[in-house]
């Protein structure tokens, strides 16, 4: 479905991203809302606009703790994101949505008002992963949470398994996407190939290479 052309909520795909905090999901949400299907993550935007503010907020990272987050409440356990869903310009075929492990659970009764959801998981299950998660949690929060091996090993968990639809006429491969945290800080043309490829996206490589660059530089290499 081309942009432009009347939707309404049934016709959209939502995508969620879920990762670990400090695993970069926020960058990697941004990025894939670069396709040109995807509505933009601050709603009160046309997307040549939105574009624009993105170039912004990567060129004010370091005056932001690191972290790329928008303004919208594009983050789904934020209260108000039931409001931001519904301020979603649906001329766009897709949205990208993110949030935590818990998280899906909170929301479960709006999720399973939406018809049509595909899922990226942000996983940590290799010990470059794990280090990237630690150094940046303790960079934005002064927390180390992976440092306990029990509650490291509930997380690898819990980031790795799929999400289920209800929908017997789906198959789960088809909506599930799980992509290392090491990955995307040390293969992204990979992990970039890899989403348009899964899902028939047309992600910008050069664009994105351009923003990805410049969070790398801003937070530091591991």
């Amino acid at each position: 479905m081309e942009v432009g052309e009347p939707m309404n909520k049934n016709d959209h795909t939502f995508y969620f991203l879920r990762y670990p905090i400090g695993a970069g999901g926020a960058h990697l949400s941004n990025l894939i809302s670069l396709d040109p299907s995807f509505a933009p993550k601050e709603p009160r935007m046309l997307k040549d606009e939105y574009i624009g503010y993105l170039i912004n907020l990567y060129h004010s990272l370091e005056h932001t703790g690191h972290t790329a987050h928008t303004d919208a409440n594009h983050t789904i356990n934020d209260q108000q994101w039931p409001k931001y869903i519904e301020k979603l310009d649906y001329s766009f075929a897709n949205s990208i949505h993110q949030g935590h492990s818990a998280s899906f659970d909170w929301v479960a009764p709006i999720l399973q008002t939406l018809k049509n959801k595909k899922y990226i998981s942000l996983t940590i299950n290799d010990q470059t992963s794990v280090d990237i998660v630690r150094a940046r949690e303790k960079k934005i929060f002064n927390t180390d949470a992976l440092a306990a091996e029990y509650y490291r090993a509930e997380l690898q968990h819990y980031y790795g398994r799929w999400f289920i639809s209800d929908n017997p006429e789906i198959v789960n491969d088809d909506i599930n996407l799980l992509i290392e945290v090491s990955d995307l800080y040390y293969n992204f043309s990979m992990v970039l190939e890899t989403i348009n490829k899964k899902f028939n996206l047309n992600i910008p490589v050069n664009l994105a290479n351009t923003f990805h660059n410049k969070w790398l530089d801003n937070i530091g290499y591991f």
